[in-house]
């Protein structure tokens, strides 16, 4: 299995980009550390949230993706679902996930920039962005980070009233 995720990574390389159940995903180094490479190329990233996630979806559901990463499940689920509309909210990598989405033909979804939070809260928060972004996080303390980004609080209440 080895063998065939090293070609898998060396196709990827060349190609550009990663494709996990047809989903295009560029191998911008901004955004892709090598960590991430060898998951792509493995083909399962997020194998089980994006094929729960389509189960459970009915038609016309709208889906509040949160800390949707590199926009993955939002795309597999638009793709395989009739979802509604899919709201997705991740701080540090809006551009990434719009072109995610553009190179793979996805529409009617909404792309946010900031952390969902319950009143009383403040008009923003440090977020702390991490080489692999699955490690960012509201947490300074859980390891080194490679800066702290200052995002705006998005009120949880107006999100699912606004998107429902």
């Amino acid at each position: 299995m080895k063998l065939t995720r090293t070609a898998r990574l060396h196709v990827n390389r060349w190609r550009g980009e990663a494709k996990v159940d047809g989903i295009r995903l560029p191998l911008s180094p901004k955004v892709i550390s090598p960590n991430m490479e060898w998951t792509l190329a493995k083909g399962r990233y997020e194998w089980g949230e994006a094929r729960m996630g389509a189960r459970a979806i009915a038609p016309g559901d709208t889906v509040l993706e949160l800390g949707s990463g590199i926009g993955f499940v939002s795309s597999y689920l638009r793709r395989n679902t009739a979802a509604g509309k899919i709201v997705c909210a991740n701080p540090d990598l809006v551009p990434y996930i719009e072109n995610v989405h553009r190179l793979n033909g996805i529409a009617d979804t909404v792309v946010l920039n900031g952390v969902a939070q319950v009143p009383p809260h403040p008009a923003s928060v440090p977020f702390y962005c991490r080489r692999d972004f699955w490690a960012s996080s509201l947490e300074p303390t859980s390891g080194a980070y490679d800066r702290a980004a200052e995002v705006p609080s998005l009120d949880l209440r107006q999100l699912l009233d606004k998107h429902r």
